[in-house]
């Protein structure tokens, strides 16, 4: 443990510059920003950003011009179903030359080109739940993590799906720890949450075939190719964050926490060693995790054997966060007026100190 921290001591922080800033969506737009769910990019690279409040997809080209906002709320063809309330049912990414839209609420795929008109409807094939992670690999697999609720407290359930969405296998399951049911008598009675719980960590991108799968409750996680069928792990050297009294308060002020206090919470001592994970171009993978209201992202970048090559810290503002596609990184800004601002971080790594 002391030769960890030592080591981890010794890494400088990554030096983080500015890349492609994305317009604002214009004045006059009938829609505004209001909450960027996640990302996706073409071949083109223009940029995709699903707004699960506005329920609509903003666009911008490879400059970062804004290009236009397509889709709308409703039931019928190409209609997101999804609002900010049922937010977790809704993700984008890019496929085979299209931009497909996932509406768990629904029960639907939708495929749009990348001009933005509407092609089809998909059906899911299969039971919808609240959704962690959804992307396309390069050979348009589509990868989905979504929890569900059972007796004994939720399972996130890895699934593995064709081109033509069709389930191909459950990939992997995980017991999580997070919302446990309080029982008496065998009656549920409320539920316990253990705040900042273990959870699988998942990444998939268009830009290979590979998928990120990590229990971030240890300091690993495995790489699965699934054109080539093989995986790997990559341990690493990255410890744990306390858990402080200002990550105790802040978690205690996120909206449903206050709407209910009968739930009975619960805070480790030390933080998960990560909850997200995104390729970093070739260099290898920025380990991170994000607070839950002001929206401050800690991590640590590795080399693809696990070697710290430097420290990651930023801060996204309330609503904000990080997302990655094509090996590249991308922030959503919010500022105290609630104004968001989409651009690209560009990771200058530094080396180690004497």
């Amino acid at each position: 443990m002391l030769l960890c921290l030592f080591y981890l001591l010794s890494v400088e922080f990554v030096e983080v510059e500015t890349g492609v800033v994305y317009d604002p969506v214009p004045e006059d737009s009938e829609v505004q920003m209001m909450f960027i769910r996640n990302i996706a990019m073409d071949e083109s690279q223009n940029m995709y950003a699903l707004d699960t409040r506005a329920s609509v997809v903003f666009s911008w080209d490879q400059e970062g011009h804004y290009r236009m906002y397509f889709g709308h709320a409703g039931s019928g063809p190409g209609e997101f179903g999804f609002n900010e309330h049922t937010q977790q049912q809704a993700a984008i990414a890019y496929t085979d030359g299209m931009i497909c839209v996932y509406d768990g609420q629904q029960g639907k795929l939708h495929f749009f080109d990348t001009d933005g008109n509407f092609i089809e409807d998909k059906p899911l094939g299969d039971s919808p739940g609240p959704t962690r992670f959804f992307r396309a690999t390069k050979s348009n697999a589509f990868v989905l993590n979504q929890h569900h609720y059972k007796r004994t407290g939720t399972v996130s359930i890895l699934k593995l799906f064709d081109d033509n969405f069709k389930k191909v296998m459950d990939f992997k399951e995980f017991p999580e720890r997070y919302w446990i049911p309080k029982r008496t008598d065998g009656k549920f009675v409320g539920w316990k949450v253990n705040a900042f719980a273990p959870e699988l960590v998942v990444y998939a991108g268009a830009e290979s075939d590979e998928v990120l799968i990590g229990r971030n409750e240890g300091p690993y996680f495995e790489v699965v190719n699934l054109l080539e069928k093989k995986s790997w792990k990559v341990p690493f050297k990255v410890g744990r964050r306390d858990v402080s009294r200002d990550d105790i308060r802040e978690f205690k002020t996120m909206s449903w926490v206050k709407k209910n206090p009968a739930y009975e919470l619960k805070f480790p001592d030390k933080h998960p060693y990560y909850r997200g994970i995104l390729p970093v171009d070739n260099r290898g993978y920025l380990l991170y995790s994000t607070s839950p209201v002001y929206r401050v992202v800690h991590g640590t970048v590795i080399d693809k054997a696990g070697k710290a090559l430097g420290k990651f810290r930023y801060e996204c503002g309330e609503d904000g966060g990080i997302d990655g596609v094509q090996g590249r990184i991308f922030s959503l800004d919010s500022d105290v007026e609630g104004a968001y601002t989409l651009k690209e971080l560009k990771l200058k790594l530094g080396a180690k100190s004497d």
